[in-house]
């Protein structure tokens, strides 16, 4: 819970006009990788994903966001390496509520994974820290893109997500949780 501690902070608007999550998406297209068990020895274990937090509280959103990326991540992460991963570990780096708009919360989220596979072992582990994405959560459900630091069109390279356009998650990025409304 470290990544979560002392994540407040002025809560600004991100772009002033932007779109409800329903007003762009369709539940029907909503897409993340699935806890999916891939059978026979499995090291890593699937995890679920969260359920729908209270947008009014901020550390709620905070929660679900990183609670549903690690999700994403690991599970991502299975489905590319299956019953070849031996490890996985996914830390917070740093994590904001970069405002609100409207009733969308926009969050953006560093962290860092350590993967250990079958082809690694006795070696270094791949991972460290450099990824990024920026979240925008509303009642209606929650989108996800990647975040780029400066300009360099959405390659993560280290600090803290950027707010510039390509990081927003409504413009360029997918919605990945649907709630129930």
């Amino acid at each position: 819970m470290s990544g979560l501690s002392g994540c407040t902070g002025d809560l600004t608007t991100f772009g002033g006009d932007s779109p409800s999550l329903s007003e762009e998406f369709d539940c029907e297209y909503a897409e993340r990788p699935a806890p999916n068990d891939h059978g026979g020895e499995q090291h890593v274990d699937p995890l679920s994903y969260p359920d729908p937090p209270d947008v009014s509280d901020d550390f709620a959103v905070r929660q679900f966001v990183k609670d549903h990326e690690e999700a994403y991540v690991r599970n991502e992460t299975i489905d590319r390496y299956g019953a070849d991963l031996r490890k996985h570990r996914f830390n917070v780096g740093d994590m904001k509520i970069l405002g609100r708009d409207g009733s969308v919360a926009f969050v953006s989220l560093y962290y860092g994974t350590t993967t250990e596979t079958d082809d690694s072992i006795g070696g270094d582990l791949s991972g460290g820290f450099g990824s990024g994405v920026t979240y925008a959560v509303d009642n209606f459900g929650a989108a996800r893109a990647d975040a780029g630091v400066g300009t360099d069109d959405r390659q993560v390279t280290g600090g803290i997500p950027s707010e510039d356009s390509e990081s927003h998650p409504i413009e360029y990025g997918r919605l990945v949780a649907c709630f129930d409304t």
